[in-house]
């Protein structure tokens, strides 16, 4: 068998392939500045708020690229330190498989079951279940945190922007 001969010579992009990484925050970048152009687009509210109705979407629009520009920034700043990328094996990728469905079920029976318990009991009980799928252990991890989310996210959302939960 001949081989076949390669079309460009070699090394001719590999002085480029610092590049590489860039491709992530640059596309991340670019939406956000679309996006932060579309929410300034949204017409005001007839209704006066404390927010009107861009807010939302700029925040995350500038969130968004601020992030993007400080991932860049870190690239370009250690790009030429050695970065250590584990190869992952097949029993790790499906571990990771099965640990991601788990967290999507019970996101799914979360939203079934919100309603019919209430929003506290249900908020608990999906901390505690996606802080064990995700490898939490103790007394801690299991009980307090949640506890500590579950208050916050009602007091957050209930007391503070009085939406009804």
């Amino acid at each position: 068998m001949i081989p076949l001969a390669s079309a460009r010579p070699e090394g001719s992009l590999q002085r480029f392939r610092w590049m590489r990484p860039l491709g992530v925050p640059l596309i991340a970048l670019a939406i956000g500045v679309v996006a932060l152009l579309m929410a300034g687009s949204i017409p005001d509210s007839t209704i006066p708020t404390a927010f009107d109705p861009r807010w939302w979407p700029e925040a995350l629009a500038t969130l968004l690229i601020t992030l993007s520009v400080g991932g860049a920034l870190f690239h370009l700043l250690n790009r030429n330190k050695a970065v250590f990328t584990p190869t992952p094996d097949t029993e790790s990728v499906t571990w990771s498989i099965r640990r991601l469905a788990a967290v999507l079920g019970s996101t799914f029976g979360y939203v079934l079951v919100w309603q019919v318990i209430g929003y506290p009991i249900a908020t608990a009980l999906f901390c505690i279940g996606v802080v064990a799928i995700l490898g939490g252990r103790g007394w801690r991890a299991l009980m307090l945190f949640p506890a500590i989310v579950t208050i916050l996210l009602v007091l957050f959302f209930d007391l503070l922007l009085g939406v009804p939960l």
